[in-house]
C-alpha cells in the first residue's frame, strides 16, 4: 500500500514539474508567438541545421499572408507557432518515460544537435533524422497552393480544415522524425489520418449522411471530420504538450488509407462498371488496407454507395467520366511515386540504394510534370507552386538528402504534392455528385 502511495506521489510531482517546465518554456517563447515569428524561426533553424541560409523571405511572406487570410480557418499562424513550441518544449524536457531519440527504426540515423543561436532555449535538442525532419516543410510550402485556388465546389469550411491539416502535419511529422518519441509518432500518424478523412467527407458532402459512407462504420462516430479538426486546434492551442497523448487517444476517426480508399472507391464507382470497380478496389485496397477493412469496403461500403447513386440518379456523362478518371490516374502517379519511397510501406534495399535515391530525387519534377499533364490541374500559374512542382528549394538541404541509403524525405515532398491533387479530385467528385460536368 505504501508503495502505491509513493508511486502516485511521484507521479503527481513529476506531472507538476513537467507543467512548470512547459509553463516556463511557453513564457520564454511568448514574445515570438505574439509577433507571429516562431514558425519562421523554426524554419530558419532547420536551414542552418542543413548548412544553408535562412528560409526564403518571399516564400515566408506568402505563408504568413496565407495563414492569416482565411477567417474560416482561424489564426493558422497561431496554431503553427504553438505546435512548434510544443515540439521544442518536449525536446528540451526530454522526459524519461518517453526519451528523445530512442524509438527510431527508420534507416536515416544521423543524430545532429539543433542549432541554438536562433530559437531560444533549445540547447538540449538533437534531431535524430535531419532529412526526414526538415523535409516536412514541404507540407507548409504545398499548403500555399490552396490559398491561391479560388474555384471550390465543396464548402469552404473543408478547405479551411485541410489547410489546418497541412500545417499540423508539417509539425507532426517533424516531431516524429526529429524526436523518435512515442508522442511524436502519435502526433504524426493521427494528424495524417485526418487528411484523407476530411477529403473523403468533403467529396460526399452533397449526399445525405450515412455512417457507412461517411465514417466507414455501421454507426455514427462521435465527431465528424470538421469537428476533429477543431479538436486538434484546441489541443495544440490550449493543452500543454505533456497532455497531448491522452487527448489524441480520445479522438476516434478512420486512418489515412481508409479515407484514401474511400475516395478511390467513389471515383471508380462514378467512372467504371461493377467489375472494373471491384478490380481497382481489391487491387489498391489490398495494398493499403487491413483485411477486415478491405472486407468492409468491398461488402458493405461499395453496395451502399451503388444503392445511393441509384437512388439519387447519379449518372455522369461519358465526357465527365473520362475527365474524372484521367485526373484519378494523374493523381495516382504522384501518390505512387511517394508511396514507393516511404521505406516501411515498400521494403526494398534497391529503393534505398544511394544511386537510386539520387536518381529518383532528380526525376521527381519530371514525374510531377507527367502527372500534371494528365490531370490538367493548373500548378504553373502561381510562382511558388510552380517551383514546388519543379522541386526547387522545397525544404532546406534538399539536394543533400538524395544519394544516401534512406528515402523518406521523398515521401514527404511527393505526398505533399499528391495530397493537394487528391483534394482537387475530391472537389471534382463533389461537382459530379451535384450533377455538374467536368
Amino acid at each position: 500500500m505504501e508503495l502505491v502511495k509513493a508511486f502516485f506521489i511521484c507521479l503527481v510531482v513529476t506531472l507538476g514539474l513537467l507543467n512548470n517546465i512547459n509553463s516556463k518554456f511557453l513564457q520564454e517563447q511568448k514574445q515570438n508567438i505574439t509577433n507571429g515569428n516562431y514558425t519562421k524561426l523554426v524554419f530558419d533553424t532547420f536551414y542552418e541545421l542543413q548548412g544553408e541560409k535562412e528560409f526564403n523571405s518571399r516564400v515566408w511572406d506568402d505563408i504568413y499572408t496565407c495563414m492569416k487570410s482565411d477567417p474560416l480557418a482561424g489564426d493558422l499562424l497561431n496554431v503553427s507557432d504553438h505546435g512548434w513550441v510544443g515540439l521544442m518544449t518536449y525536446g528540451q524536457a526530454n522526459i524519461s518515460t518517453d526519451p528523445w531519440g530512442i524509438h527510431m527504426d527508420w534507416r536515416e540515423k544521423n543524430l545532429t544537435k539543433l542549432p541554438d543561436n536562433i530559437l531560444p532555449n533549445v540547447d538540449k535538442i538533437k534531431i535524430t533524422e535531419p532529412c526526414a525532419t526538415v523535409s516536412n516543410i514541404a507540407y507548409t510550402r504545398t499548403f500555399l497552393t490552396l490559398c491561391k485556388h479560388d474555384k471550390w465546389s465543396i464548402p469552404l469550411t473543408y478547405v479551411a480544415a485541410v489547410k489546418k491539416a497541412f500545417i499540423i502535419s508539417s509539425m507532426g511529422s517533424s516531431f516524429m522524425h526529429g524526436s523518435g518519441t512515442n508522442l511524436g509518432a502519435k502526433v504524426d500518424t493521427r494528424s495524417e489520418d485526418s487528411f484523407t478523412w476530411l477529403m473523403h467527407q468533403a467529396s460526399l458532402n452533397s449526399l445525405p449522411y450515412d455512417p457507412i459512407l461517411f465514417d466507414f462504420n455501421q454507426t455514427k462516430l462521435p465527431n465528424n471530420s470538421l469537428e476533429i479538426s477543431s479538436l486538434w486546434t484546441n489541443l495544440i492551442l490550449n493543452k500543454p504538450v505533456f497532455e497531448w497523448s491522452e487527448a489524441i487517444d480520445k479522438l476516434q476517426y478512420p486512418y489515412i488509407y481508409q479515407g484514401m480508399s474511400g475516395i478511390i472507391s467513389t471515383v471508380a464507382s462514378l467512372c467504371l462498371d461493377e467489375d472494373g470497380v471491384n478490380f481497382i478496389v481489391n487491387t489498391i485496397g489490398g495494398l493499403l488496407l487491413q483485411p477486415i477493412d478491405l472486407k468492409f469496403l468491398s461488402e458493405v461500403y461499395l453496395p451502399r454507395l451503388r444503392e445511393t447513386f441509384k437512388n439519387h440518379s447519379i449518372k455522369p456523362s461519358i465526357k465527365t467520366k473520362i475527365t474524372l478518371f484521367r485526373r484519378f490516374l494523374g493523381t495516382g502517379i504522384k501518390l505512387l511515386y511517394g508511396v514507393i519511397f516511404q521505406e516501411q510501406f515498400v521494403k526494398s534495399d534497391f529503393l534505398v540504394n544511394p544511386t537510386v535515391t539520387r536518381v529518383a530525387d532528380i526525376l521527381m519534377p519530371f514525374i510531377n510534370s507527367l502527372s500534371n499533364y494528365i490531370t490538367d490541374y493548373d500548378h504553373y500559374k502561381y510562382i511558388f507552386d510552380r517551383l514546388q512542382q519543379y522541386s526547387v528549394d522545397v525544404y532546406p538541404g534538399r539536394y543533400m538528402c538524395g544519394g544516401h541509403n534512406f528515402s523518406h524525405f521523398m515521401w514527404h515532398e511527393q505526398t505533399g504534392n499528391a495530397l493537394v491533387d487528391l483534394f482537387y479530385l475530391s472537389d471534382d467528385v463533389d461537382r459530379v455528385l451535384k450533377g455538374e460536368e467536368l
